[in-house]
């Protein structure tokens, strides 16, 4: 007692009762005498979790803010729990209330004590709780197990993890692609592609990376062409490092689990707490994924465009790719809608009187000074707008749409945008075109046969009945393929036809030389990606 006085006298400490709470036990005197009494294997308790320079209780003060360090509210708590853990009693340790009497004094708030016991609970390794009765013991707890543990999980396995977790929460409101370690590792494809970088590839402080540049701009050795279409995605190296580290507990407190021998040595209220923790951290891991994951970068006008999705609202819930659709579309950097007047300043220059439209889709998913469509959709329905609305009109065929509704089928890549004035002149030429006289008694002339100056006639011939269904079976050279495309199928899509083809392969080789990965990485995935179905394969 004259040593905790003396101490209190020097430092003119100034609560007006001695608490529990105010033992100084960095003071080496106190300290002394009071492990006489307790045992000497308890200063390495004192030393790792109540006070001195690497102890855990005043590092909880200073992490938890000025007001905690102030009054040392986690070095109070663990030394009146200390100062408890040694009755003579058979009932050892302190419950809640007895904490509180044991710090509070005028002008410490009553909630502080409950945010610094659960930080108390959570990093100290030799404090106890059985039934709310907190208690120091010489045994390392649950916490310094689940450390050890820790230092024995691998980085593969910190990697395997999170990858699992990652293919979890990508989402499919974009093609996604996880950890890509080359540029062609990404297709360069018409739809909208997110690339996922892995934890070690965060955003540099400078804002550069050459990975990502040549992610965005090359697709191996070519230039990539649907640049418009492509996103990446990089993680913040602060918010990185807390989810590695949220991983890399919950992959230990699952091997504490999974150890049979261990779980028989913990306590029963350990257990329960074994369990609370692994649910909890786990539960996190999706929330902290899509904090780390809020650097989006894509092709800019002026060069890669890096910006901040920043960070989520606690308890957001969503996938990676949802988060970064949402985002778009509230910057209006990705459209559902677009204004057909802004298709027309966009896409035709003030020389030119018409585009197709298959030119105008392809400037949209190739061109960054162009905003991102959703789908093809989007275009085609302006078009459509476009043309009811007199903004300009669309050459199907030999016919002008213009003042007009047109089917969204008929506008694909055989359609052509035409300027307002030359649709309008277009539609008068065609209104004003009489029709063709019918020859009197539905008889046609035929002159030059028989005799000079005699008329003969023939029966009319009628007009040859439309074709209800056209199946064709023929063999095309490779090389012709866009030629028929041309030729064959936007004829036939013209008139308002319905088009199913089958497209039969035969690609031999006399070397052997169609390599596997070219099937499955490149054709395969291709007529997936085009939505293609294979009625048939064979392989020799």
């Amino acid at each position: 007692m004259a040593e905790i006085i003396a101490d209190l006298y020097k430092r003119e400490h100034p609560a007006p009762l001695i608490q529990p709470a105010h033992l100084n036990l960095a003071e080496s005197s106190i300290r002394r005498e009071f492990l006489k009494h307790v045992g000497n294997e308890f200063e390495g308790v004192i030393a790792a979790d109540i006070a001195g320079t690497n102890a855990k209780a005043p590092k909880i003060d200073r992490e938890m803010g000025s007001e905690y360090a102030r009054f040392g509210i986690a070095s109070g708590l663990a030394t009146a729990i200390f100062f408890g853990s040694f009755s003579g009693s058979e009932k050892k340790g302190m419950g809640v209330q007895r904490l509180r009497l044991a710090l509070l004094r005028e002008g410490i708030p009553p909630a502080v004590v409950g945010d610094a016991l659960r930080r108390l609970e959570d990093e100290l390794w030799f404090l106890h709780e059985e039934n709310s009765i907190y208690s120091f013991s010489n045994q390392p707890n649950l916490n310094r197990v689940i450390v050890e543990k820790e230092e024995a999980v691998k980085d593969e396995q910190i990697t395997e993890e999170t990858r699992a977790r990652l293919e979890k929460v990508a989402g499919n409101e974009l093609r996604v692609t996880l950890w890509p370690k080359v540029s062609q590792d990404v297709s360069d494809t018409r739809e909208l592609k997110l690339a996922v970088l892995s934890l070690d590839q965060t955003r540099q402080s400078s804002g550069t990376s050459p990975f990502v540049e040549e992610l965005l701009k090359r697709c191996g050795t070519p230039f990539r062409t649907y640049q418009n279409t492509f996103l990446v995605l990089a993680p913040d190296s602060g918010e990185a490092g807390t989810l590695r580290q949220q991983v890399k507990r919950v992959l230990a407190l699952r091997s504490i689990r999974e150890d049979h021998s261990l779980m028989r040595q913990l306590t029963d209220d350990n257990k329960k707490t074994l369990e609370s923790k692994l649910k909890d951290t786990d539960a996190v891991i999706p929330f902290l994924m899509l904090a780390a994951y809020r650097h989006l970068v894509k092709a800019g006008e002026g060069g890669i465009e890096w910006l901040d999705l920043g960070l989520p609202t606690v308890g957001e819930k969503g996938s990676l790719s949802r988060r970064v659709r949402e985002y778009l579309k509230s910057q209006e950097a990705l459209l559902d809608k677009i204004p057909a007047r802004r298709v027309l300043q966009k896409t035709l220059r003030d020389d030119e009187q018409e585009k197709p439209l298959g030119e105008i889709l392809d400037a949209f998913l190739k061109y960054p000074q162009l905003p991102m469509l959703e789908n093809e959709d989007v275009l085609q329905k302006a078009i459509a707008q476009g043309v009811r609305e007199r903004d300009f009109g669309v050459r199907v065929g030999d016919r002008v749409y213009f003042d007009e509704p047109v089917s969204l089928s008929l506008l694909d890549y055989g359609a052509v945008l035409v300027r307002k004035e030359i649709a309008e002149r277009a539609k008068a030429m065609a209104g004003a075109t009489p029709p063709l006289p019918e020859p009197p008694g539905g008889k046609e002339k035929i002159i030059g046969e028989g005799k000079p100056g005699e008329i003969k006639t023939q029966p009319q011939k009628l007009p040859t009945t439309g074709i209800r269904s056209l199946r064709l079976k023929v063999r095309v050279p490779w090389d012709k393929l866009s030629d028929f495309v041309r030729g064959v199928v936007m004829p036939l899509r013209n008139d308002g036809a319905e088009l199913e083809v089958e497209v039969f392969i035969n690609a031999t080789s006399d070397s052997s030389s169609i390599k596997a990965s070219t099937v499955e990485q490149k054709v395969k995935e291709t007529l997936n990606q085009i939505g293609a179905k294979v009625l048939d394969e064979t392989r020799e």
